[in-house]
């Protein structure tokens, strides 16, 4: 049980960080337009 939540866990936090990664480049993108 806490080894499933754990690899939820990771999914979720590589999730947000590729989240965040594409919001820095559309804002990226935008700011070059």
């Amino acid at each position: 049980m806490s080894h499933e939540n754990r690899k939820i866990d990771e999914v979720k936090d590589i999730l947000t960080q590729g989240n965040r990664r594409s919001a820095q480049l559309m804002t990226g993108l935008a700011s070059s337009m």
